[in-house]
């Protein structure tokens, strides 16, 4: 449940900063976690952000397991972010499974404009 809470507040976090800073905010994922990544206007590249929130978080050692269920081709390739929020604060729809070792699982959704719901 924690866990579930902190990724709603990095998604809001990052909704949030595309919104902020005029440029796109983005969920990295990868194998071990994810992290958050701001799309730097000047270099068109994806690039760490300043707030500590958004910093890489690992949920192998706990456990978890988090994947995309929609789009279900989402992945973090070649550093570019699986959800991105653009300045108007929209992304495209997703869903998130969040699955523990122990068989427990949330689900985390949007339609892109709407706050995140926790399934």
């Amino acid at each position: 449940a924690n866990e579930t809470a902190r990724l709603v507040k990095v998604l809001d976090t990052l909704q949030l900063e595309a919104m902020l800073q005029h440029t796109r905010a983005g969920l990295l994922l990868d194998t071990v976690g994810y992290r958050g990544s701001i799309l730097n206007l000047q270099s068109l590249e994806w690039a760490d952000s300043n707030a500590a929130i958004l910093d890489a978080h690992v949920l192998q050692n706990k456990g978890l397991q988090l994947t995309m269920v929609e789009p279900a081709a989402a992945a973090s390739a070649d550093n570019k972010p699986a959800i991105v929020f653009d300045a108007a604060g929209v992304s495209d729809p997703f869903k998130f499974r969040l699955v523990h070792s122990s068989g427990i699982s949330s689900e985390l959704a949007s339609d892109g404009i709407h706050k995140v719901l926790v399934q």
